[in-house]
C-alpha cells in the first residue's frame, strides 16, 4: 500500500462519496479536494496518522454565526390573518435573518440569526 497522497489533474474523479468511518487497505478515494465538514473534532487526522500517512495541512473557517431564540405568548386580544413572518438575509449588506412563527403549544419561537459577527447581542 502506498503511503503518500498525489493530486494530478490526469486522475478522473467524482463527487460525493463516502468513505467508510475507518479506512482500509482496500479503500480508495479520488478526489482532487477533499473536504471534512464533520466538525472541528474530526477524526480523519487521527486515522490517517494510524494507517501511516502525513495529515494534510488544514484551513479551518469559522462559520462567524449566531442566533437567538425566544418563547412568546401572544396576549389573548391577538389577532393576525398570516402564520408567520420570515426575514431573509441579503449578503452582503443585510447578514441578518429571522423567523417569528406559531408553535403547538400557541406560543410563538421568534429566531434571529447572522453571519460575519453580524449576529444577534
Amino acid at each position: 500500500m502506498q503511503r503518500s497522497a498525489t493530486v494530478s489533474n490526469d486522475i478522473p474523479h467524482t463527487g460525493g462519496q463516502e468513505p467508510s468511518p475507518v479506512p482500509t487497505d482496500q479503500t480508495q478515494v479520488v478526489a482532487h479536494l477533499l473536504v471534512d465538514a464533520t466538525s472541528c473534532d474530526s477524526k480523519v487526522p487521527q486515522w490517517l496518522k494510524s494507517l501511516g500517512y502525513t495529515p494534510p495541512s488544514a484551513t479551518i473557517i469559522p462559520p462567524l454565526f449566531g442566533y437567538a431564540t425566544r418563547l412568546l405568548a401572544p396576549s389573548s386580544a391577538s389577532q393576525r390573518d398570516w402564520m408567520g413572518v420570515l426575514i431573509h438575509a441579503d449578503p452582503p449588506s443585510h447578514l441578518r435573518s429571522g423567523a417569528s412563527l406559531p408553535t403547538d403549544e400557541g406560543h410563538w419561537s421568534v429566531n434571529l440569526g447572522g453571519t460575519g459577527k453580524a449576529f444577534p447581542h
